[in-house]
């Protein structure tokens, strides 16, 4: 059976087979057990199209220890559904699950013909509708201003303590937006390096929830993601040529001052 691309992707069960690279994986574990509950992410075709990936929970036994960033996969026998999950990487009106009979097959070929990252920086002009629908997560990438000290916040609705660093940016469509990054994806950024870099570094951020709040937009980080500091993309250079009267290091304040 010959491969099919994202693009030629029928809903249901249907025998169809497709060759994906893995750009950005994420998993959720149980804070007291630490067992798994939830893996998925995001995949490019060689077309360039990117598609959400979700392992059904019961299947994350099977398939959870394959997924390997950079790696090129032949899929099949899976589900392919409307978008069925809270948050998914890509603005797309497929997904694909992976289940108990699907197969998994790490292949090796021209790896040069698939995008090495995937953004969808379009999704910055989107952030109001986005916010109001709760359903897909934006990819954003800004000059950074200020970063605020670590702080604990406690959560209501769960009765736990988070960690959180508040960031304001200069975004490519010439917006202020504040963002934070929570928890886990606060181990992917150095506060120190961050300070240092002059100038100010240009950071994505990758799957981002976008809600709504007191004064506009926040865009807060969630499992799956990630975060890219000076990448060498046209946009990180767009964002640099942008805003390259804003000199000196990025500031740091206290949380309480943000």
């Amino acid at each position: 059976m010959t491969p099919v691309t994202i693009a030629l992707l029928q809903k249901g069960f249907m025998e169809q087979r497709i060759r994906l690279k893995i750009v950005r994986a994420w998993e959720r574990r149980a804070s007291t057990t630490n067992a798994f509950l939830e893996a998925g992410f995001l995949a490019t075709d060689k077309n360039g199209d990117a598609i959400h990936v979700q392992i059904q929970p019961m299947a994350l036994d099977l398939h959870r220890h394959l997924i390997i960033e950079g790696s090129i996969y032949m899929l099949s026998n899976f589900k392919v559904t409307m978008p069925q999950v809270s948050f998914v990487a890509v603005k797309s009106s497929i997904m694909i699950w992976l289940t108990r009979t699907s197969i998994i097959n790490p292949i090796m070929g021209d790896i040069s013909i698939y995008p090495e990252h995937y953004f969808d920086f379009n999704s910055e002009t989107k952030l109001h509708q986005m916010a109001d629908e709760e359903r897909f997560l934006a990819d954003i990438i800004g000059k950074l201003l200020i970063i605020t000290e670590e702080e604990k916040i406690h959560a209501h609705r769960t009765n736990r303590i988070h960690r959180r660093r508040r960031l304001r940016v200069l975004t490519l469509h010439n917006q202020v937006l504040d963002i934070s990054i929570n928890d886990k994806q606060l181990d992917q950024q150095n506060e120190e390096e961050l300070l240092k870099i002059v100038p100010r570094p240009v950071i994505i951020f990758a799957g981002m929830v976008v809600r709504k709040a007191v004064n506009g937009i926040q865009l807060i980080s969630c499992i799956a993601t990630r975060l890219y500091i000076n990448l060498p993309t046209n946009e990180t250079a767009m964002v640099k040529s942008i805003y390259d009267h804003v000199l000196g290091p990025a500031q740091l304040i206290p949380a309480d001052l943000f």
